[in-house]
């Protein structure tokens, strides 16, 4: 849940999907970047928790 993940990784998450609701720069660029992200400062379970969240917000949008 989203309650277990640190500081980090709810700021990645956070900014991923204010860029994909509020800016113009492209979806798929917001995603790819939050999981880059993810993968340099979270471990496997959470950048896929992160990748799941994006996937949804992107095709619930």
């Amino acid at each position: 849940t989203i309650d277990r993940l640190g500081n980090t990784d709810k700021a990645i998450l956070q900014m991923a999907i204010y860029e994909l609701m509020y800016t113009e720069t492209p979806d798929i660029v917001c995603i790819n970047e939050a999981i880059e992200l993810a993968k340099t400062y979270s471990d496997d379970d959470v950048r896929k928790m992160i990748n799941a969240v994006l996937d949804k917000v992107y095709h619930n949008k």
